[in-house]
């Protein structure tokens, strides 16, 4: 059976609303600071280029995350992150071991979660899913894919509880 897409998406720009207030605050006052020097100490406009390094910062925040993209399959969960260099993690849905919902006050004020998925994958045994829009019932379709993959796979996961030595 070939892979099929059920959900694709990324992070809320909710995420970046400290460094993006920040960015534009700094901005102002490096504007502000600029302007003065232009006019009081004839400093020329190019040093006004520096005053913009702020805005820079919060365009690459906005950049990364929207390079950082979730895409869930009926048989993996893949993760592609990088703006210049791309890097994809694949997890395998039939290791989740745990869904974990968690939705901070400031998420819930925009209608936002977060998932945890605790996995079997040594190379990623936590994986978070952070600010995605709680409507799509997202962990709802990974628990589905979860178990369907577990079933057409066989495969159970066994927790083994061993005595102190």
């Amino acid at each position: 059976m070939p892979e099929e897409t059920i959900w694709s998406g990324c992070s809320s720009h909710v995420k970046n609303f400290r460094p993006y207030l920040l960015c534009l605050l700094f901005t102002a006052i490096f504007e502000a600071v600029g302007i003065y020097f232009i006019f009081h100490y004839k400093v020329t406009m190019a040093l006004m280029a520096v005053t913009d390094f702020p805005m820079f910062i919060g365009f690459w925040k906005w950049l990364a995350l929207r390079a950082r993209v979730f895409r869930l399959t009926n048989e993996r969960l893949l993760i592609t992150e990088g703006v210049l260099n791309k890097t994809t993690d694949s997890l395998e849905l039939y290791r989740v071991r745990d869904i974990r919902v968690v939705q901070p006050l400031w998420q819930r004020m925009f209608g936002l979660e977060t998932i945890e998925l605790d996995t079997s994958d040594d190379s990623s045994p936590l994986v978070v899913i952070d600010f995605i829009s709680a409507d799509l019932h997202l962990a709802d379709k990974l628990r589905e894919q979860v178990e369907a993959c577990r079933v057409a796979k066989r495969v159970r996961d066994l927790d083994v509880d061993l005595p102190p030595q």
